[in-house]
């Protein structure tokens, strides 16, 4: 079974998609790893895939922030 759902991204704080699978065989399985979360973002090109059942990482990448946006924070907080 598939659910999914509109999430802002943990990373950039835009809508992304979370996508939840879950086998039926494997729900009262809690070694199994048959169910799995995708977060991904188009706007940062954020990634996380874990296993539900025991919540480990899969595969994951979190793009950094970029040199333009931390010259932007930095200017300002000499403005002060």
């Amino acid at each position: 079974m598939k659910t999914v759902q509109i999430v802002r991204c943990p990373n950039c704080g835009a809508l992304a998609e979370r996508v939840v699978w879950r086998d039926r065989e494997a729900i009262n399985d809690q070694h199994n790893d048959q169910h799995v979360i995708r977060t991904t973002c188009a706007a940062c090109d954020y990634l996380m895939m874990m296993g539900l059942s025991t919540g480990s990482v899969i595969e994951a990448y979190t793009p950094g922030f970029s040199g333009q946006l931390l010259d932007r924070s930095a200017n300002h907080a000499c403005q002060v």
